[in-house]
């Protein structure tokens, strides 16, 4: 890049950074954070106006790159804050976390996982393909992308809950999407985007007999008016399962079991068991590990890498 060409790109920079209601010490830090991105492509558009707008907290309709540039603008100094802290102080055999609970969690000025972390509203904020717009751009994506490990070996419903969470991740079902009531619902393949293991050795309530289902069979738990879906893990009558706490099919995310098990009629698929009944495709994915607060709760394992499409 030309001399030129990169005082106009911090030009534009600057132009949007103005826009955002933040003080001038926060401006100061994120045009320095901003300066040193290969950020090139996003810059170079025509309609900066409209990204302004968004910025300074208009409603405004945004094209896919004007979005990935504001989100960019926006939040990419409070996540290299956060992630960076974390990543740099990080020590062989330390737990692999997820970046949304990193950012839910660590106190990049103390250095230490606190009840909310500094990054915590990113999380609030902004959905899973945002979050890896923030990724793609960080000063840290090359970190970010060898901290998570590929999965090897097979899918077998007759491992431990937390095993099999993990390696769930990833995979696609084939299945019917309820997107509105009294419509039709439509086929077609779902990616399991967050699992979470369950497991225990003491006899569970009849709330939570999903437990004692056979390995790779659907059951539900009803919680508060929801029905919450699981796959039976490990052998039958064995409380071990792993329930479906986030999805992604198409352009659409549906983050929370109570939400998943809506969309998916999860009653209507009692009993199916997968890979016999169900269709299930595709390769396990990148994950990072959650602690999960539930009872009998094993932990759960979040999707770390770009959503790939279903053919």
């Amino acid at each position: 890049m030309d001399l030129d060409q990169e005082l106009k790109k911090q030009a534009v920079i600057v132009d949007l950074i103005r826009a955002l209601k933040v003080d001038e010490q926060r401006k100061l830090h994120i045009s320095g954070v901003l300066y040193n991105r290969d950020i090139d492509e996003l810059v170079n558009q025509k309609d900066i106006e409209a990204i302004k707008a968004k910025l300074s907290g208009r409603r405004v309709v945004l094209n896919p790159r004007q979005k990935e540039l504001a989100i960019v603008v926006e939040h990419l100094a409070d996540f290299d804050d956060s992630i960076g802290s974390w990543i740099t102080n990080l020590s062989k055999g330390d737990t692999v976390y997820a970046i949304e609970h990193v950012l839910m969690g660590y106190d990049a000025n103390t250095r230490k996982f606190v009840a909310e972390g500094t990054g915590s509203h990113l999380v609030g904020k902004l959905s899973f393909p945002e979050l890896q717009v923030l990724k793609r751009y960080s000063k840290f994506a090359a970190d970010i992308e060898g901290l998570y490990k590929s999965v090897r070996g097979k899918l077998n419903f007759s491992k431990d809950a937390n095993t099999v969470a993990k390696f769930l991740v990833g995979k696609s079902l084939y299945l019917p999407v309820y997107l509105a009531k009294g419509k039709r619902p439509k086929d077609t393949y779902v990616t399991l985007i967050e699992t979470e293991g369950f497991e225990t050795d003491e006899t569970v309530t009849r709330q939570r007999y999903c437990m004692l289902a056979s390995p790779g069979e659907l059951r539900t738990m009803p919680f508060r008016g929801l029905n919450l879906l699981n796959v039976g893990t490990l052998e039958a009558e064995t409380p071990s399962c792993v329930m479906i706490n986030a999805i992604a099919f198409g352009d659409q995310f549906i983050e929370g079991p109570g939400r998943v098990g809506n969309v998916l009629n999860a009653t209507r698929l009692e009993g199916k068991v997968l890979n016999k009944d169900i269709e299930i495709i595709g390769n396990t994915a990148k994950s990072g590990y959650m602690p999960g607060p539930a009872q009998y709760s094993t932990g759960r394992y979040r999707m770390q890498e770009p959503l790939k499409a279903n053919n």
